[in-house]
């Protein structure tokens, strides 16, 4: 069942209300599809998409499917990188997986749930950037516009979203609700 926007959603006497659905989310994602087949149709090698691990793995997946039914080809790998502690402040970022692909000379699509204030983003940019892959190419469900502190923007983002605690499609509630269907912003 897809819920309704506007549903809410009660965690641990905490309210959310859907802000995004998905079918919403779906019809974005074989837009999104359509346009990354049609960027790199002429690559001589498939683009590595690059989950970013824990949260971007549920638009990596969905994105990885809408591209397998374009019939792309595509790599995959994944990145580890930290930046919120269990207490939910933000951190320095500490990389604690690397993908394990050869990024030399290849196009890279790295694949976020979100991205806020950018921090998180630039710092994965920069360590892909060390490797000398042929292009880097950011895709986020979300971007929080109004967030982001330093200049740096998504390529491909399929919501503009509002600056309050946002859980579902990886997004999460210390560690909870990831797997919720849309984006549901907190409204208690």
């Amino acid at each position: 069942m897809n819920p309704l926007k506007g549903t809410r959603y009660d965690f641990n006497g905490e309210k959310f209300e859907l802000i995004v659905t998905m079918d919403e989310i779906k019809k974005w994602f074989t837009t999104v599809a359509d346009q990354i087949k049609q960027k790199f149709h002429a690559s001589s090698e498939p683009p590595i998409i690059i989950g970013v691990i824990t949260g971007g793995l549920y638009t990596f997946v969905d994105l990885t499917r809408a591209l397998q039914d374009k019939q792309m080809r595509y790599h995959v790998d994944t990145i580890g990188i930290k930046r919120y502690q269990e207490n939910e402040k933000a951190g320095n970022p500490i990389i604690y997986k690397n993908p394990s692909a050869n990024l030399l000379g290849r196009d890279i699509i790295v694949v976020e749930d979100v991205v806020d204030e950018g921090y998180t983003l630039d710092y994965i940019i920069r360590f892909l950037i060390i490797n000398n892959p042929k292009s880097i190419t950011v895709l986020a469900l979300g971007w929080k516009s109004k967030a982001t502190k330093i200049n740096i923007k998504p390529d491909y983002y399929g919501f503009d979203l509002p600056i309050v605690w946002l859980i579902g499609e990886g997004m999460d509630n210390n560690q909870t609700e990831r797997g919720l269907k849309g984006i549901w912003q907190k409204v208690s």
